[in-house]
């Protein structure tokens, strides 16, 4: 049996271990570990989500522009707001495994609260 603080540490690394911890019998029922792993799959949705909604702005923007110089300066401008939003969510990612390994809840603004709203019930 695994420790509480390193199963919810093992369930931020992909959704495959925070879903196993969900369905598995003695996780599924301690709230540190349903909270981890209830967090990190919101997270990884959001994280999707956001990403294909900046690829899908990006798209559009630049083809609302007929000239072909503008595109671009669209391509570099989204490109750098991916890659500055995917190194604020890599820093989370980091801060939240950290976090879980020390027996440490940090809830993120909005996928916390419905983690632990989820976790609490049973």
């Amino acid at each position: 049996m695994i420790a509480q603080n390193v199963a919810g540490m093992l369930s931020y690394f992909t959704f495959i271990p925070a879903v196993i911890f969900l369905l598995m019998k003695p996780y599924n029922q301690n709230s540190f570990v349903r909270f981890h792993a209830l967090q990190s799959l919101f997270f990884s949705a959001a994280f999707f989500v956001l990403t294909i909604c900046i690829y899908v702005l990006a798209y559009f923007t630049a083809g609302f522009f007929p000239n072909p110089f503008m595109f671009p300066v669209f391509f570099y401008f989204f490109s750098a707001v991916l890659g500055i939003f995917s190194l604020l969510c890599f820093s989370l990612w980091l801060v939240c495994l950290v976090k879980a390994f020390r027996n440490d809840k940090i809830k993120l603004p909005v996928v916390g609260d419905m983690a632990e709203y989820q976790s609490t019930e049973i």
